[in-house]
């Protein structure tokens, strides 16, 4: 499949990616072919993805559990036996047909398979469409840690179908634009503009152009950086904190979703730059406001910030025993690679939860 750089992957959407799609899988191309999917898109989205795709030609499918419990070790090692079981090899190919945990997982098992087989990602959540399926992150928590062990390796193809959607419930869906709000937040101040101003009232108008802004966004920063060295590091606002609340959550059995974890975590982080960056008080107060109106809040309250912290010192991001986190001062502008002191961080969480 064509590409145009080695870490880019082509996008496309709905009918004309489903046509490319058949095109290639029909070409000979590949020797086995692997569907994998968690329960829910098992149920609600192989039937429409298989009449979409219009091919007679064998699947080996793959069912996980939803949701980050599916990214584990134990996981991954069942999705190698059974890819070694069907005499996957190197030509052969692996579709992730699911949101974010799925394309994170699958791409993460491609990639160690063999040393690595082409994968194919199908976005069917919100969240998984604006950003987890593109940019070749992949990965697995492992010790509590969310992503901690992973590989860069970009997917050969997206194939974007909006319409996947509509088998989301609302808490699902709405968590999405956890990431939308960051990608309007820290890189595009008109597009923050657009969606503060119509969340959550006016979206069929907007949203498959926000999740395109979104996506083109997000492609830029990555043809620039992409083994994350640098610039890159801004796709990152929100998570550092964000991807402490969702260990915490995951610890306790308790369900959290990645965008509303983000958008929460934006709310600290804001704070933290409002501090640090003289990023606008009365901006941050009114995200406070919509994210506290909209999005679920999590099961936390102020007494859980030193767990919290201590989360945030395993992150991925925190090198000896140093906290760093990229911060937006102003709507589309930012500063990567940011210390931060870990009193000022608890006082961004206690603000968050007030």
């Amino acid at each position: 499949m064509p590409r145009r750089s080695n870490f880019d992957s082509l996008i496309l959407k709905g009918d004309e990616g489903y046509a490319y799609l058949s095109e290639r899988l029909t070409s000979g191309e590949y020797t086995e072919l692997f569907l994998l999917m968690d329960t829910n898109t098992l149920d609600y989205c192989r039937d429409e993805f298989f009449y979409k795709l219009n091919v007679e030609l064998p699947f080996h499918e793959i069912e996980v559990e939803p949701g980050e419990q599916c990214k584990s070790i134990e996981i991954a090692s069942h999705l190698w036996s059974e890819l070694a079981e069907n005499q996957a090899d190197r030509k052969s190919l692996l579709i992730n047909l699911g949101g974010g945990s799925v394309s994170d997982l699958g791409g993460f098992v491609a990639s160690t398979f063999k040393r690595g087989i082409p994968y194919i990602n199908v976005p069917t959540t919100l969240l998984s469409m604006v950003d987890a399926a593109y940019g070749g992150k992949t990965g697995i928590d492992f010790g509590g840690i969310k992503n901690l062990i992973g590989t860069f390796y970009p997917p050969q193809f997206i194939l974007i179908d909006p319409e996947y959607t509509a088998t989301l419930d609302e808490r699902q869906f709405t968590s999405a634009f956890g990431e939308i709000f960051k990608y309007g937040l820290a890189l595009d101040a008109q597009l923050w503009e657009e969606v503060k101003s119509n969340f959550p009232h006016e979206l069929d108008t907007h949203l498959e152009d926000w999740v395109e802004k979104c996506l083109k966004l997000k492609q830029t920063i990555v043809l620039n950086d992409p083994l994350d060295l640098g610039e890159r590091q801004i796709l990152n606002a929100g998570h550092t904190i964000g991807h402490a609340m969702e260990a915490f959550h995951l610890d306790k059995q308790d369900e959290i979703y990645h965008g509303e974890a983000i958008a929460w975590g934006l709310i600290a982080e804001l704070f933290i730059a409002f501090r640090l960056k003289n990023f606008d008080f009365n901006e941050l107060e009114n995200f406070k406001k919509l994210v506290h109106k909209y999005i679920q809040r999590p099961s936390l309250n102020t007494g859980d910030v030193e767990i919290l912290l201590d989360y945030i010192y395993m992150d991925k991001k925190t090198m000896n025993s140093t906290i760093y986190m990229p911060l937006i001062t102003a709507p589309g502008r930012y500063e990567i690679q940011q210390e931060i002191d870990p009193e000022l961080i608890s006082e961004g969480l206690i603000y968050m939860l007030s």
